[in-house]
C-alpha cells in the first residue's frame, strides 16, 4: 500500500461495529465514542484495516506510515496503543503476535461518504465542512494555552503538540495548526528535548512546507519555515523567513527576535542586537520566550563585544532550556564575566561546571559552534580564547 496521509482519504471504513473517518482522523466505537486521533495513528488505523486478516510485520507498518524516517519501534507501539483506546470494546480485534507484528481480525467495509448518506445538499455539505474546522480552531486555541501557561516548559511543549497535531487530524487544511506544529517541533529540537532529531526536523520541515503552500501571506508560516531552515543550518534562507513574517506583521516579536539572533549566525551580530533588544522592550511579559531572546542579545554582545559582554542578558537566561545545552550556557556566561573583567567570577564558574559536568571540555565546546560562517567562526574563536584563560581545559 502507497503512503497514505489522513487528509488524502475520502472514504469511511466500517468494521466491527467501528467508522474510521480517515479524513478527519475521526475514529467511532461501537458504543458511539468518538476519538481524534494523531496523523500518524489515523495512517497505521488505515493500513491494518485495508490488510485485515493478515499479519503485518513492524518493518512493512514502518515502510507505510514512516517512509523514508528513521523511527523506533516506540514509534509503533504508542500509536497501536492510542488506537486501541480508541477502539474501546472493540479493542481485541486488533492482536500482538509476539516477534510476528499485528493482526487486524475485521472484515472491513469501505463505502464512500456519498454510498453511506446520500448525496447531501450544499447547504449540508458547508456545514460537515465547516464543522471540522470549527473543531481544528478550538483545539489549536487550547494549544497556544499550553504553551503559554505556567509550568514546567517541556511538559507544556509536548501538550501543545498533541493538541496541534489533532487540530491537524481534524481539518489537515488549517494552515495555523500546520505551522504551530512544525513550531512546537523546532522548539522541541531546540531545547535538546527531541529522542530523535533527524525524523523530527523532518516532520517540522514538512509541515512548514504545507503551511506556506496553503497561506504564503501568513506570518506564521514564514516564522516556522524561518525556525525549520535555521535548523538545517540554511540561515540565509531563515533570516529570508523571519523577516518576511515581521514584514507581514509587525507585532511578530518572536520573529524579529530570531531575525536579530540569525544576523548573528550569519557574521552580522552587530546588525542583529537592535532586533532582539526591540522585541524584548515591546513583549517584557513573553513568558515562553523571554529566556530565549535574552540568551540571543547575550550571545550577540558576547560574540561582537558589546556593552557589558553579554554579561546581564546570558544571567538572565541562564534558566532556559532552549539553544544550547545548560553546562555551555554557563560556560558562554564565563565567557562574557572574564571578557567584562571580572576574571574571578568567570574562573569559578568555570571550575563549578568542571565540576558538575566533568565530561565539559574545551575541544568539545569548540567542536560544537551554533554556526559555520567564517566571521561567526572568527568571534567564536574569542569566546574560547576567554574559556581558555578562565581555565577549561581538555
Amino acid at each position: 500500500m502507497g503512503r497514505m496521509t489522513p487528509g488524502a482519504a475520502t472514504e469511511l471504513l466500517r468494521f466491527a461495529g467501528c467508522t474510521l473517518d480517515a479524513r478527519r482522523g475521526v475514529l467511532t466505537a461501537p458504543d458511539g465514542t468518538m476519538t481524534t486521533l494523531r496523523p500518524k495513528t489515523t495512517e497505521l488505523a488505515v493500513f491494518l484495516f485495508r490488510n485485515s486478516q493478515r499479519v503485518v510485520s513492524r518493518t512493512e507498518i514502518l515502510d507505510a506510515v514512516w517512509p523514508s524516517l528513521f523511527v523506533t519501534d516506540d514509534n509503533v507501539t504508542q500509536c497501536v496503543t492510542e488506537l486501541r483506546k480508541a477502539l474501546r470494546e472493540a479493542a481485541p480485534i486488533l492482536r500482538t503476535l509476539p516477534r510476528r507484528g499485528y493482526v487486524m481480525e475485521a472484515e472491513t467495509a469501505s463505502p464512500t461518504l456519498h454510498a453511506l448518506v446520500g448525496a447531501p445538499s450544499t447547504a449540508a455539505t458547508e456545514a460537515t465542512a465547516a464543522a471540522p474546522h470549527a473543531a481544528s480552531m478550538r483545539l489549536l486555541d487550547e494549544g497556544w494555552s499550553a504553551v503559554w501557561r505556567p509550568g514546567p516548559t517541556r511538559e507544556t511543549r509536548l501538550e501543545a503538540r498533541t493538541l496541534f497535531e489533532r487540530a491537524i487530524a481534524l481539518d489537515p487544511r488549517n494552515a495555523y495548526a500546520l505551522f504551530a506544529a512544525a513550531l512546537a517541533y523546532a522548539n522541541q529540537i531546540h531545547a535538546g528535548g527531541s529522542l530523535n532529531p533527524e525524523a523530527d526536523l523532518q516532520t517540522a520541515a514538512g509541515l512548514a512546507e504545507r503551511a506556506l503552500a496553503i497561506d504564503p501571506t501568513n506570518s506564521g508560516c514564514h516564522a516556522a519555515m524561518g525556525a525549520v531552515r535555521r535548523l538545517q543550518r540554511r540561515n540565509e534562507e531563515a533570516l529570508f523567513h523571519f523577516e518576511r513574517a515581521v514584514a507581514l506583521d509587525p507585532v511578530a516579536h518572536p520573529s524579529r527576535a530570531n531575525a536579530g539572533f540569525t544576523l548573528l549566525l550569519l557574521g552580522r551580530g552587530e546588525e542583529g542586537l537592535g532586533p532582539v533588544l526591540a522585541a524584548l522592550a515591546a513583549a517584557p511579559n513573553a513568558r515562553p520566550f523571554l529566556l530565549a531572546w535574552h540568551t540571543y542579545a547575550g550571545l550577540i554582545e558576547l560574540h561582537t563585544g558589546a556593552g557589558d559582554q553579554g554579561v546581564a542578558h546570558l544571567r538572565a537566561g541562564l534558566n532556559a532550556d532552549f539553544l544550547v545545552r545548560g553546562p555551555e550556557r554557563m560556560l558562554y556566561l564565563a565567557a562574557a564575566l572574564w571578557r567584562s573583567g571580572d576574571d574571578g567570577s568567570g574562573r569559578i564558574l568555570v571550575q563549578e561546571v568542571a565540576k558538575r559536568s566533568p565530561g565539559v571540555t574545551l575541544s568539545g565546546f569548540a567542536a560544537r559552534p551554533l554556526s559555520d560562517h567564517p566571521n561567526y567562526l572568527r568571534q567564536f574563536a574569542a569566546v574560547l580564547d576567554a574559556l581558555a584563560a578562565a581555565g577549561l581545559r581538555g
